[in-house]
């Protein structure tokens, strides 16, 4: 096994000072709508898999705008703003109308989702390429093997939007500010870390498995 690099301090750092450059009461909106939309994405995957494949372009796509009219712009707000929509109703509209591409780009983020979990703290300089890899593998399955990918993978999501959201309200309410992590090169996981990487594979079992009982349950009626 190879070495482990705990990422915790560098989350708790990012945290704090997203949350610093935040007004005041943002904190605890942003995690609500995190929450909200992972638990969507959780429980509600494949229920409502076209609304889920176009919020999903709409998310991606807006950031990946927003984040480029920033570049331009040195930070703007408005010219921000105004690109994100933009930009997500065109990512919206391209992932709703051309399904088969929605699948494969929901599935293979998914699959992202679960191998940067696993291997982002691996030391080996394949890991970055592995974790590509499991991607879109994951989303080349997902067009083989649409119900049970796309379940897991939007419950995988939702579980990780939910459990950052969480996250949050620990930075905000100061709960992980005496948290002293471990040194980079520790061969073994810190507590706090098993414990998200716990809570996440729980909660996406569940909603995957919710999931996939709704989906047997309407096809029988």
């Amino acid at each position: 096994m190879g070495v482990w690099v705990d990422k915790t301090d560098d989350m708790y750092i990012g945290l704090t000072s997203r949350i610093e450059n935040l007004p005041i009461e943002s904190p605890y909106v942003l995690a609500g709508l995190l929450a909200a939309v992972g638990l969507l994405y959780c429980f509600l995957g494949y229920r409502l898999f076209k609304f889920i494949l176009g919020l999903t372009g709409f998310l991606l796509a807006g950031f990946v705008a927003a984040a480029l009219a920033g570049w331009l712009t040195h930070g703007q707000v408005l010219a921000m703003s105004i690109a994100g929509v933009l930009g997500g109703f065109c990512g919206a509209l391209a992932l709703f109308f051309l399904y088969r591409l929605g699948v494969f780009c929901l599935g293979g983020l998914g699959g992202f989702v679960i191998a940067y979990q696993v291997l982002s703290g691996r030391a080996e300089p394949w890991a970055p390429w592995a974790i590509l890899g499991i991607g879109l593998g994951v989303g080349v399955l997902a067009l083989l093997l649409e119900r049970p990918v796309m379940s897991l993978a939007t419950a995988t999501i939702g579980a990780w939007l939910t459990v950052y959201a969480v996250l949050l309200v620990l930075a905000e309410q100061g709960w992980l500010s005496n948290w002293e992590p471990e040194k980079a090169g520790a061969t073994s996981l810190s507590p706090l870390t098993w414990g998200m990487l716990g809570g996440w594979g729980l909660l996406s079992l569940l909603g995957a498995g919710l999931q996939l009982r709704n989906t047997k349950r309407r096809d029988k009626e």
